[in-house]
């Protein structure tokens, strides 16, 4: 018969992975024999104090106004400590998690959809300020996403292999991004004037859930259609630069 855990050391536990799941640096210890815990805080982008580690002054004002009594103090490490009762502690870590949990969900929901959708090359990750970052190294991917979205001609005279091609279909991008899951989004490269290796795409965490459920319910023959996310004429546009044919980009791809 398995033994149920003692409270105190299964609420550790819990905390424990709830910061691990948030990215937020911090280990978490049982103090006075179970009836306290002790939050040490690692640093990191994702506290909302800033982490003067000789001083704590940060950390108790923020206490303060989050209606939370807790002690802190400075560790041998230089670690700032927060301790309290387990029920503190609890509403502590909901406190400091409830911007990235959300955020990592998903996260792991986009990235789940993008692979279904043969977008693998697309990686997804979360920022300091719990929005969504979604990486595209390849425009042939990001034009595959924007047909998923019921743009077919998003490709339509797009240069596939130059910094200018990323920037252009951004361009065209935004509109289908923002008609299709919400207001909040943004690119770190943006306009035929701008030069980029990369496509990124930034969403707030309701822009990334209905990204997800777009995806997820395009139809099945939306998937891969040759290969890794490209579509056929994207494909053929490559084949026929790597045989030297430099101005076959210049047509219509969708």
């Amino acid at each position: 018969m398995t033994t149920a855990e003692p409270e105190p050391v299964a609420t550790a536990k819990l905390l424990q992975e709830s910061l691990t799941r948030a990215h937020i640096a911090a280990r978490v210890e049982l103090a006075d024999h179970g009836t306290a815990v002790r939050m040490v805080l690692l640093g990191g982008s994702r506290l909302p104090f800033a982490p003067h580690y000789s001083d704590p002054g940060g950390a108790d004002k923020w206490l303060q106004d989050a209606g939370i009594e807790a002690g802190t103090y400075i560790d041998k490490e230089e670690n700032i400590v927060i301790r309290g009762p387990l029920d503190t502690m609890r509403k502590l870590t909901g406190l400091l998690t409830q911007v990235y949990l959300p955020a990592e969900e998903a996260a792991v929901a986009l990235r789940r959809a993008l692979e279904e959708r043969g977008l693998g090359p697309a990686g997804v990750a979360t920022s300091a300020q719990g929005a969504l970052v979604v990486k595209i190294p390849e425009v042939a991917t990001a034009v595959r996403l924007g047909m998923l979205l019921g743009a077919d001609d998003i490709a339509q005279d797009l240069d596939m292999d130059t910094g200018k091609g990323v920037g252009v279909l951004a361009e065209r991008l935004h509109p289908v991004l923002t008609g299709a899951v919400g207001p909040d989004v943004g690119y770190e490269s943006v306009g035929r004037r701008r030069f980029a290796d990369d496509l990124v795409i930034r969403l707030g965490v309701n822009e990334a859930t209905q990204l997800t459920e777009r995806l997820t319910a395009a139809p099945a023959s939306s998937k891969t259609t040759a290969g890794h996310g490209v579509p056929r004429a994207a494909t053929a546009v490559r084949l026929g630069m790597l045989l030297g044919a430099d101005d076959i980009a210049q047509v219509h791809v969708a």
